[in-house]
């Protein structure tokens, strides 16, 4: 599953290109294409609606903020059944800039214009460091207890998609460290 940077495109333009019922597998039954194709809507419709309303990036529907560029794909990789993933990049208004990559452990990393003072209450797991092979080489920083500004986070668990959430809602609610 490595991870391929790709030129910044919106979201919208590239699920436009990148299909799942553009899965060509003879081999695979119906049924596994179903479910590769569910996590990819999955997937996008929880960048495209939880993503911003946890970051507190109001007054605009999903497609309206993908056309003004509020969420890019800057990277994509494979999933087993040939399904294209996006590495999404999301620029809030202030400055704050995150790249998720998205699956069973989100790669989020957070690029934020001052000092992140939040409790993340445990839902980073410090044990675990992406690699370039997990997301581009640019995109990742150190981990949170390290550097407060610029940091890349793992978190993983079930469901994976809650957790993600709540750190999120925490980041976007976050108060400047003074």
């Amino acid at each position: 599953m490595r991870c391929t940077k790709i030129d910044r495109r919106s979201l919208h333009g590239w699920k436009t290109l990148n299909p799942p019922g553009s899965i060509s597998c003879p081999n695979r039954p119906d049924e596994v294409l179903e479910r590769l194709g569910s996590q990819f809507w999955r997937c996008l419709n929880f960048v495209r609606s939880a993503v911003p309303d946890a970051l507190g990036i109001n007054g605009l529907d999903a497609f309206a903020q993908a056309e003004n560029g509020c969420l890019n794909v800057v990277a994509e990789f494979e999933i087993p059944g040939s399904v294209m993933m996006p590495v999404v990049e999301v620029i809030r208004k202030d400055g704050l800039t995150l790249v998720m990559k998205p699956g069973d452990q989100w790669i989020i990393s957070v690029d934020s214009p001052s000092e992140v003072s939040a409790d993340f209450m445990g839902l980073l797991d410090p044990s675990l460091h992406p690699t370039p092979d997990d997301i581009p080489a640019e995109f990742i920083f150190d981990q949170y207890a390290i550097g407060a500004r610029r940091f890349t986070a793992v978190i993983r668990g079930d469901p994976v998609e809650h957790k993600v959430f709540a750190f999120l809602w925490l980041l976007g609610h976050y108060q400047p460290s003074r």
